[in-house]
């Protein structure tokens, strides 16, 4: 619903269609032109020799030709105008799974780090205003989180939650309230002070073995983030303000113009669901 005919649109797994389609000569075509030596990483950490490593690595990968490596022209993204609203029918469900979002940010956006800490406040576990509100509170659900999924090209915005299909509706409602409440007032400082402790005390955990420090140098050298990245990280959390944020906020998040998907018993959701806006109804 976010990305229509761009490739983002599909599933990392395929489809059935899809995958019954793809020949043979398709493949060994696709590995050609996109498995490369200069469309690929390397990344080796670990108690090493340098030298007999570096030795090793030009002996097994020396003879991998180079290829010119192609880049489609891609489809713009479809214009969300107010609230793009699809309720998928299955009749025998008792609760709604709840989807909604909208475009974020690539992984190189400058104000990463400040949605980071944002979606963090608003989304991002038991202590977070989303599943404060929706859960704690209001008893709604036992589930609510946000998150955005920053991507090499941009990526969406998204909010996952569910209720019983008599509440679904105002569990809705009460997730775009708080988006709406997060746009007009921002964060505190108490809880972007929070924010960056967590990731403070989290970050380290992250570092501990071979093969997270691996994983990591793959990130910063696929999403061609700066060399110093992952040494300087925990400055670039402590150096967030409360202006990056604010500016962050009012940049990216958009709560009066989203897609919204709700997987139902279609019948008890859509006359609350058509109040908000037009809605599509497809069938499983």
């Amino acid at each position: 619903m976010l990305y229509g005919r761009h490739p983002y649109s599909n599933p990392p797994i395929g489809t059935t269609k899809g995958l019954k389609a793809i020949s043979r000569d398709e493949i060994i075509q696709f590995h050609k032109t996109h498995y490369l030596p200069n469309n690929s990483i390397l990344t080796v950490v670990g108690d090493i020799d340098y030298e007999k490593t570096l030795t090793s690595i030009k002996k097994t990968f020396g003879g991998w030709k180079r290829g010119v490596i192609s880049k489609p022209t891609l489809p713009a993204v479809p214009k969300i105008d107010g609230y793009k609203i699809r309720i998928v029918n299955k009749p025998d469900l008792t609760q709604t799974e709840i989807r909604l979002g909208h475009m974020g940010i690539a992984r190189n956006d400058p104000d990463y780090f400040a949605l980071m800490l944002l979606n963090h406040i608003f989304g991002r576990g038991p202590a977070s205003r989303l599943y404060t509100k929706v859960r704690s509170e209001k008893g709604l659900t036992y589930g609510a989180n946000s998150g955005f999924a920053a991507r090499k090209l941009q990526g969406p915005f998204y909010v996952r939650t569910y209720s019983k299909n008599e509440t679904a509706i105002e569990t809705l409602l009460v997730v775009l309230d708080e988006l709406k409440k997060l746009k007009s007032g921002g964060v505190t400082k108490e809880e972007l002070a929070s924010a960056k402790s967590f990731y403070v005390g989290h970050y380290p955990l992250s570092m501990e073995t071979a093969a997270q420090i691996a994983s990591k140098i793959l990130v910063q050298e696929f999403y061609g983030l700066p060399e110093d990245y992952i040494d300087k990280y925990l400055d670039s959390v402590m150096a967030v303000s409360m202006e990056d944020i604010e500016g962050a906020v009012k940049r990216v998040l958009d709560p009066g113009n989203m897609v919204i998907t709700l997987v139902s018993k279609s019948e008890e959701i859509l006359e609350e669901a058509r109040a908000l806006g037009e809605v599509e109804l497809k069938e499983l």
